[in-house]
């Protein structure tokens, strides 16, 4: 079951990287160099933590189901929590466009989690994650 977590965040890698560079590109124009860095940034921090939830998963699926679930809930909320802070921590800065920051960060957010939606949905290694019985058979 761990391997699973490991290709879900292995495939944000290259979405990531694909997103990055939409996001330079059209934020650059729009905004300038200020703003291009903090689209790049913003989707930097999405990808790498979809990635360090990913590993944390299969760390936590080699455990037990328990602490699965822990860490899937924990991890879920801490990520909440950590995005929140940075946005407002990061808000004041000057260099940072805030407007840009926010915008990519949930719309990196959204295109992350529906790569991965389209992954789990197209695997069947994945159907455990539906319908438990499934890792069974």
């Amino acid at each position: 079951m761990h391997n699973d977590e490991v290709t879900m965040a292995r495939a944000a890698l290259p979405v990531g990287l694909a997103l990055a560079v939409l996001a330079v590109l059209t934020v650059f124009p729009v905004r300038g160099a200020a703003g291009a860095l903090t689209a790049l940034a913003a989707v930097v921090f999405v990808v790498g933590n979809f990635y360090l939830t990913g590993r944390a998963l299969a760390w936590a699926g080699r455990i037990s189901l328990s602490v699965l679930q822990a860490v899937a809930l924990g991890g879920f909320f801490l990520k909440l929590v950590v995005l929140a802070i940075a946005l407002v921590l990061l808000r004041p800065i000057e260099a940072i466009d805030g407007p840009v920051l926010a915008i990519t960060t949930v719309v990196a957010t959204v295109v992350v989690l529906v790569a991965e939606v389209r992954l789990v949905s197209r695997r069947s290694s994945f159907w455990w994650l539906v319908d438990p019985q499934a890792a069974k058979r």
